[in-house]
């Protein structure tokens, strides 16, 4: 995403250049008024805040080091970028050579920032829990996200056509178990983990008997851990 933002920065450097033109190259003075007073440089001041505002998002959208957390903060960008627009629109007309009262111009444009300042932080907190929920729910499934794989690897290792039935069955039982893990889980996974262990083990060595007698204990436990799951519900 690296190329992404160097493309993205350079739109930007595009647009801050181009405000800047715009401003600097019409005319300073109208009608004997003087567009370079104190409500000028307060309105400039406050796009190019925002113009950095957009940036600092876009860099912790596009440097995130996952897709998922980019894509999580696509909506800082979307909103930081509305936030300049209305701040925009508000500051070009205190900009203008309007006779505008100073005191009018300065509470517009600091309502202006305080509300989108807030609506960009309230989206960053939001993209920060939805993140941290994600990261924990990965963390709670990745128990069963990865016997799963074990139980799937084991059914293709496996040439004893005799165990196929039973393989099966455990893979589906692990596979439709409830994904979800926590602390009061622990006991009953580490002997579902220990069971499988020894599983694994009799199913490589083709004893046929001894696998389908862990079987029983395997698929036992996954049953106690799935009415454990709904009983802490």
């Amino acid at each position: 995403m690296k190329k992404a933002f160097w493309i993205y920065l350079s739109c930007w450097i595009l647009s801050l250049a181009l405000f800047n033109v715009i401003v600097f190259v019409t005319p300073s003075q109208f009608n004997g008024l003087s567009k370079y007073d104190t409500l000028f440089w307060i309105s400039y001041a406050i796009i190019t805040l925002f113009y950095i505002i957009v940036f600092l998002c876009a860099y912790l959208t596009f440097m995130a080091k996952s897709l998922k957390k980019i894509f999580y903060n696509v909506a800082l960008i979307k909103v930081s970028i509305t936030a300049l627009a209305s701040v925009f629109v508000i500051s070009c007309i205190c900009m203008s050579i309007i006779p505008i009262p100073e005191w009018i111009g300065i509470i517009l444009c600091s309502i202006a920032v305080v509300a989108n300042i807030i609506l960009i932080a309230k989206t960053l907190l939001a993209t920060e829990a939805i993140s941290a929920i994600d990261n924990k729910i990965e963390v709670q499934t990745h128990y069963i996200r990865n016997l799963t794989a074990k139980a799937q690897i084991l059914m293709s290792e496996s040439r004893a056509e005799s165990l196929k039935e039973i393989l099966n069955k455990v893979y589906e039982a692990i596979r439709f178990s409830d994904p979800i893990s926590s602390e009061n889980l622990r006991d009953v996974e580490n002997q579902i983990s220990d069971a499988f262990d020894n599983f694994e083990k009799a199913v490589l060595s083709n004893e046929e008997n001894l696998a389908k007698e862990i079987s029983e204990n395997l698929l036992s436990l996954l049953t106690k851990r799935n009415i454990l799951c709904k009983a802490s519900k």
